[in-house]
């Protein structure tokens, strides 16, 4: 396959690329962290049921990124557009995703009955089908604005700052305004998700604005060369990619444990919400930091270790956070921050991962012509460029087990009357 390098990467591209995720996780963010309260608190859907449609959705998760994934291959191979293989992709989710975003937290707030179970269920499939149209031209873009390492790792480090912020606006405004209106009613929910979507629509659109694809693909590949079996070859075949996906699947299921769980945790145990808020304003520098230093510490270190190192550092602060609960009773501040601190280490490695799947010896470049055919199939079922395991409700589920092990747990003082 040909390809046709356009040279500097400039900091407009730099900013560009920080707006993808950050754009994406406005509504990603608040849906991992406050969907399933505001399902069962403010919609009163029981929770065993609500289960079942997490498994339906979780399975639809699994199979419209590699669907995804072929229809921009096959789309590219069979009509070379100006504009490039993946920005086109960008231009059409962005107010795809707004819309299902804001309709997904108003619409079932008036509904009842099996209707309220059929519009949610409906209203969620389109949510995830339009974030997948969106979330997996924008993870493909890093290979086609990059052209070495140095370059990979700086959008990485983009990603992971936009990531950071786009996780914490709605982390830092939502447990605010829920627990205003109380998080048994809808009201906060709606005035959350509104404005995430409508801020979240903003940003996406100057991520492809602000974006080009300095390395386009020529017209060798027919569309009737890719087939979706491909996907199938490589896992059997390219290890280094195994290892990504059960390194991204791992990671990603922390995260989503973390946010899914959060609220409960702060609102079920600590009893305010709000302590949710102040964490991630506490932890916000270092989560940042870390990821705008990604490009220089890579130069010293190297992706490899940089990967390797990281993931350690996080998963050791994570574990010092689990025996803390295990032993005595920690305040909800210091479990948030130590919480973010691990997380964030975690996520560098994540992010960094992403860089190194976007080299072409890693791929699928040293393989037969036959499995080279599906550049965009392939990468879309790896969570370093997806971000979307479908088995994250496993470890939630470990993740509940290891709270409610905590002896006696940090209560926050009921306020003194006056």
């Amino acid at each position: 396959m040909a390809k046709k390098t356009k040279t500097g990467l400039t900091k407009k591209h730099w900013f560009g690329y920080m707006f993808g995720d950050w754009g994406g996780c406005m509504t990603f963010a608040l849906m991992a962290s406050t969907f399933t309260m505001y399902c069962t608190n403010a919609l009163g859907v029981d929770p065993t049921l609500l289960g079942t449609l997490v498994i339906i959705w979780t399975i639809w998760d699994a199979i419209n990124d590699p669907m995804m994934g072929a229809l921009m291959d096959k789309a590219f191979a069979k009509k070379q557009n100006a504009k490039g293989k993946f920005r086109p992709w960008l231009l059409r989710a962005t107010p795809l995703l707004a819309v299902s975003a804001i309709a997904l937290w108003t619409v079932p707030t008036f509904c009842d009955g099996i209707t309220l179970l059929v519009v949610l269920f409906a209203l969620k499939i389109f949510y995830e089908a339009s974030y997948t149209m969106f979330n997996i031209p924008m993870g493909s873009l890093l290979s086609a604005m990059s052209t070495n390492d140095a370059e990979r790792a700086s959008l990485s480090s983009a990603r992971g700052v936009g990531s950071m912020i786009g996780n914490m606006i709605p982390g830092m405004i939502g447990p605010f305004v829920i627990n205003a209106f109380g998080d048994r009613e809808t009201t906060g929910y709606m005035i959350t998700g509104v404005v995430c979507a409508l801020l979240g629509f903003i940003v996406c659109f100057m991520h492809y604005a602000w974006t080009e694809e300095r390395t386009t693909v020529g017209e060798e590949t027919k569309a009737d060369d890719i087939n979706f079996s491909d996907i199938l070859v490589v896992i059997k075949k390219n290890r280094p990619f195994v290892a990504l996906c059960i390194h991204g699947v791992c990671i990603c299921l922390m995260q989503y444990a973390a946010q899914t769980l959060g609220m409960y945790m702060y609102s079920g145990v600590y009893h305010d919400v709000t302590y949710q808020s102040i964490s991630q304003m506490l932890s916000a520098p270092f989560m940042i930091g870390s990821m705008i230093a990604v490009p220089f510490i890579c130069k010293k270190l190297g992706l490899e270790k940089l990967i390797r190192f990281s993931l350690l550092i996080g998963g050791a602060i994570c574990a010092v956070l689990f025996g803390m609960h295990l032993v005595m009773e920690v305040h909800p501040l210091l479990h948030g921050v130590l919480l973010g601190l691990g997380s964030g280490m975690a996520m560098v490695s994540f992010r960094c991962s992403g860089a190194w799947w976007a080299r072409p010896s890693t791929t699928t470049s040293w393989l037969p012509a036959r499995e080279r055919r599906a550049p965009s199939t392939v990468p879309s079922t790896c969570p370093a460029v997806s971000a979307r395991p479908s088995v994250r409700a496993l470890l939630c589920m470990a993740w509940v087990g290891s709270v409610m092990r905590a002896p006696q747990p940090f209560r926050a003082p009921a306020p003194s009357s006056v």
